[in-house]
């Protein structure tokens, strides 16, 4: 393997740890893990996160339809992450399952919606933290022209954690989205 997926691997790793020790310092250290949404997983967060899982492919299914449709734009072209994936062999397929598939999705979830999106909900009231947070998740993502599925992304996650009073759900479909994204890149795409 090149070392540039094992560097980028290694940056990810160090940047959601970096993210969580944050999340632990200035949050859950003094006011514990529920503070920022983590209360435990239930089994029906398994199912919850499944439906939403599949809603989300949905809607981003029928995104990139209309995208081809009205503009003649591929959606998976525009989010090609197979230069990095397609260079993940052999040792390296275990580190990218647990960093991308695992430690993102955790990281994601407890800062931008057991931080950030409580944060501003306790400030500015529902709306305005399902915007802002959903927005700044959106664009961390890189591409204006993902913001849609991103947005949608989010508002089921934000949606989860307000029925349920936990993250597990939302955590669980986070998971589901970047496990199969990585299965898609490393063994579906030729």
């Amino acid at each position: 393997m090149r070392e540039g997926p094992a560097v980028i691997l290694f940056a990810l790793l160090f940047f959601y740890l970096g993210g969580l020790l944050l999340i632990w310092f200035f949050r859950a250290r003094r006011a514990g893990w529920s503070s920022v949404g983590f209360s435990g997983f239930a089994l029906s967060a398994f199912i919850w996160g499944l439906f939403a899982f599949c809603l989300f492919t949905l809607f981003t299914a029928f995104y990139g339809y209309l995208l081809r449709s009205l503009f003649g734009c591929n959606l998976y072209e525009v989010y090609d992450l197979s230069p990095f994936f397609f260079r993940i062999k052999g040792f390296w397929l275990l580190p990218a399952f647990l960093v991308i598939g695992l430690l993102g999705p955790l990281t994601e979830e407890l800062f931008f919606r057991g931080y950030i999106y409580l944060y501003l909900k306790e400030k500015k009231g529902f709306f305005p933290a399902l915007f802002i947070s959903s927005f700044v998740f959106s664009l961390l993502h890189f591409l204006l022209l993902l913001i849609p599925p991103f947005l949608f992304f989010v508002i089921l996650s934000a949606l989860m954690l307000e029925k349920r009073n936990s993250l597990d759900a939302s955590l669980i479909f986070h998971i589901l989205n970047n496990v199969l994204a990585l299965i898609f890149y490393l063994f579906l795409r030729s």
